[in-house]
């Protein structure tokens, strides 16, 4: 009896000693703003008002549930120990885990992958008259227009898919409004069927762990969307790949790896590029253009880069991610080069086009992203500007 007294005893001891222990380092440990692991915000702590009582015990439970002492390592282990033992994502909700050591982007570019939303007629019509107007707006401003759609890792590296995500869907949002615009002979610009050719089991053209191309992706996608401009522009600067040195390298993981808090232990590959010889693209004045409020990378909303031994041609490039490995090489083919970044929105960004009076404007936009020519129309942009 005394034994199991004693027993009892010293386990409450140990209890209390492990709870009074978690709250003082709750209490007294540095809080983290970011959660590198999850890749989001953590809870703030909130205001205590007698006014408002009802929403602080939730607001509370979540700020401490996210500032559990030693919550990211733990949640980091476990993490590890799934993908390293069983190939299951941590996040499925956001990193696909796919054949070969691919990762994919979960979420919305999985269901446009799936092709579980399609446009209307009514959406695929305001997406045309959306695109004339951009057009005849540049053609207004003396520059030619070209639509570019940019394919998602999907698109080309659909043999990794695993097999719970395959599907037997005949289209996309991209292939349903290629069709229509087709049929409708207006022209884009689509690099997927390209890349495809390009690709090798040796020389990959999307990075293994990330979303994005590798720089050779991004290099074979300037160079399609650049011949189809010199189409236009005969004395554009021809882009080949005998104009570089390219040396393939290994890297840290990409975004999907550090999503799942596994960089280092998940390598990938790139490619560095190194102009042979011949003059190489500078860095020009900006104008500066005011970026989107909140905008996480504000330092890359505008790029201005100069070569006048190209040509006299000036390109604008409203870009996305995507385009930030292929200004190395759209920089190399024009005069001055002026890429905007506005925060994955897509506009038509009519004031930058009538300050700016390119020769050449472009506006390319991530496939699982082509609703936004719906979310954000030029017409609009120009009576609310």
């Amino acid at each position: 009896m005394k034994s199991g007294n004693l027993t009892n005893s010293t386990l409450s001891i140990v209890f209390l000693t492990i709870i009074f222990s978690v709250m003082t380092l709750f209490l007294f440990l540095d809080k983290e703003e970011i959660n590198k692991v999850e890749n989001r915000k953590l809870a703030e702590l909130p205001t205590f008002d007698l006014g408002k009582l009802d929403p602080f015990p939730r607001q509370y439970d979540d700020y401490y549930t996210d500032h559990f002492p030693f919550r990211s390592q733990l949640v980091e282990a476990f993490n590890k120990f799934n993908y390293s033992n069983f190939k299951i994502s941590p996040l499925p909700d956001k990193v696909v885990v796919g054949l070969n050591d691919f990762l994919f982007m979960s979420g919305k570019q999985m269901e446009v992958y799936q092709g579980k939303k399609l446009f209307t007629q009514t959406e695929l019509n305001t997406i045309l008259d959306e695109l004339k107007y951009r057009r005849d707006f540049c053609t207004k401003e003396g520059a030619k227009f070209y639509f570019v759609i940019v394919p998602q890792k999907s698109s080309i590296y659909e043999e990794n898919i695993p097999i719970k995500y395959k599907t037997t869907r005949q289209k996309t949002i991209r292939t349903q409004l290629e069709d229509f615009l087709d049929e409708q002979g207006f022209p884009y610009i689509d690099p997927t069927d390209y890349l495809i050719s390009k690709k090798t089991t040796e020389d990959l053209v999307y990075l293994r762990t990330d979303n994005h191309w590798n720089n050779l992706g991004a290099f074979y996608a300037s160079q399609h969307i650049t011949d189809a401009i010199k189409k236009d522009f005969p004395y554009t600067s021809p882009l080949v790949l005998e104009q570089f040195k390219v040396t393939k390298n290994e890297t840290a993981g990409g975004n999907l790896a550090q999503m799942l808090n596994m960089a280092e232990e998940l390598k990938d590959e790139d490619y560095a590029f190194e102009k042979i010889k011949g003059s190489v693209a500078v860095s020009g004045k900006k104008a500066p253009y005011e970026p989107p409020k909140s905008f996480a990378y504000p330092w890359e909303y505008e790029e201005v880069y100069l070569k006048p031994d190209a040509n006299d041609l000036k390109i604008l490039i409203i870009r996305e991610s995507f385009g930030t490995k292929q200004r190395q090489f759209y920089r190399e083919s024009f005069g001055k080069t002026v890429m905007i970044f506005d925060a994955w929105q897509h506009r038509l960004n009519a004031d930058i086009i009538e300050n700016e009076k390119p020769d050449i404007v472009v506006i390319q936009i991530l496939e699982n992203m082509l609703g936004n020519l719906l979310t954000y129309p030029a017409e609009a942009e120009n009576i609310n500007k």
